[in-house]
């Protein structure tokens, strides 16, 4: 829900709160006249117990539904017999995966290799899940284009470093220079809005806190030797899938605002950040992967069967 409709509800229901108070002091000051003499310790009792439910009322109904939900699904693809993720046509999702591995030392390589891939807990599925994590820490959250006003540190991401054994640090920091053949490029410093705090309860789980909001990754990996979706995908382009797994992300980000500090300034600032979180989640999705593909097939159709017949004539 945007941030205008969240503070117009907000708004009809403090006016209906004010409404509804002025007629129920309009029957209190009728039953105050008709049965108070006589009966005060009993109305004193009645009216805190009223003001108290109230209040209590108010309270839970202004947190109610305070959480939105926004849905998306990711895939990579493994390579068993290479024991590397390879790149995926149109899924940028599974060209991040292969680079983290990449980045790897040949030990820890070998390590995460494929092995009881439906065990709940081994080396693959974590790694699996570090590769989520990579992606929510370095693209997700990280906005090129937008200046938030802290800067994230290494020391704040200390607690999920013990949970992520195989996150690339500086890539998620970013701000460094490396040489390339044109000249320089420097990363941008991952920012994050004011009072931003990073905690996880569990290897699937990366929360956001702040004092405007929350924002909450959740994520199930489904590992599956059905790599029709990505075959799909790569019909213009020569993949041995026959020794392949497709790794299946379901990626849930909710969220939700403080409303007692929903009208602050810093708060749209925190909407904000959600909306372009949402669309850097968007460009990793599997639905807009297979709406490139479908976008961009007449072109390729073409292209290939230029390139068959040519072969077949120059034979």
């Amino acid at each position: 829900m945007d941030l205008f409709f969240r503070r117009r509800e907000l708004w009809i229901f403090v006016l209906s709160v004010f409404i509804l108070g002025g007629e129920i002091g309009l029957l209190v000051n009728v039953l105050f006249t008709e049965f108070y003499t006589g009966n005060e310790h009993l109305f004193i009792f009645s009216l805190s117990l009223l003001i108290l439910l109230t209040i209590i009322l108010i309270i839970k109904l202004m947190l109610l539904n305070s959480a939105e939900v926004y849905e998306s699904e990711l895939t990579l693809v493994y390579n068993t017999g290479e024991n590397k993720f390879i790149d995926i046509p149109y899924n940028p999702a599974s060209v991040n995966a292969r680079v983290l591995m990449d980045n790897l030392g040949v030990k820890k390589q070998e390590k995460i290799k494929i092995d009881h891939i439906f065990d709940e807990d081994n080396d693959f599925r974590n790694f699996s899940n570090n590769i989520v994590a990579q992606l929510v820490l370095g693209r997700f959250i990280r906005h090129f284009k937008v200046e938030y006003s802290e800067k994230v540190k290494i020391e704040d991401l200390k607690e999920l470093l013990v949970i992520y054994r195989y996150l690339d640090i500086d890539s998620i920091i970013g701000d460094q220079t490396f040489n390339i053949s044109n000249g320089v490029l420097k990363t941008p410093q991952l920012k994050l809005p004011k009072g931003f705090k990073f905690n996880s309860n569990s290897i699937n789980n990366i929360k956001i806190k702040s004092n405007y909001g929350f924002i909450n990754f959740n994520w199930n990996i489904n590992i599956t030797n059905n790599t029709q979706p990505s075959q799909l995908l790569s019909t213009f382009k020569e993949i041995d899938f026959s020794e392949c797994l497709e790794v299946r992300v379901k990626l849930k980000l909710e969220y939700g605002y403080n409303v007692f500090k929903i009208f602050m300034n810093n708060t749209v600032e925190y909407n904000e950040f959600i909306k372009n979180s949402k669309k850097q989640i968007s460009k990793f999705s599997t639905e807009v992967s297979r709406e490139k593909y479908n976008n961009s097939y007449p072109e390729k159709l073409i292209r290939y069967l230029d390139k068959h017949f040519n072969d077949i004539l120059k034979k």
